[in-house]
């Protein structure tokens, strides 16, 4: 690892021997304007984050989120005919009709075989 972080600055240096200084000074006046405006935000970003631990103290809990499951993200209806496919290893997820139906799959290659994809799959 040694030998490429030695040729990763062996490359700089070569590159900012034949750079003009101008150029070069240019550019570390450029770094040095991100180097503050970089500290800047992350101070005031600090500030405002100590203002609100003094103002609401710091948190005792993680806040309760309603967990709603009766459509998923696209808007698809969601329903579980198993109640063990909640928990089951395999599932199989079927969408049809703008619903997403969920049921376990008792056998772990049930979804890979044959007459599931014959059944299921369309093929293009």
């Amino acid at each position: 690892m040694l030998p490429l972080w030695l040729a990763f600055m062996v490359g700089w240096w070569r590159v900012l021997r034949n750079w003009p200084a101008a150029d070069l000074a240019c550019s570390f006046e450029l770094l040095a304007g991100i180097a503050a405006l970089y500290g800047l935000t992350l101070a005031l970003w600090i500030r405002r984050n100590v203002g609100i631990w003094q103002r609401k103290g710091p948190r005792r809990t993680v806040r309760a989120v309603a967990a709603h499951y009766s459509h998923d993200a696209l808007g698809n209806a969601v329903r579980c005919m198993e109640p063990e496919a909640f928990c089951a290893q395999h599932i199989i997820i079927e969408v049809t009709g703008g619903e997403k139906l969920y049921r376990s799959s008792r056998h772990p290659h049930e979804f890979g075989s044959p007459e599931y994809h014959a059944n299921h799959v369309a093929v293009h």
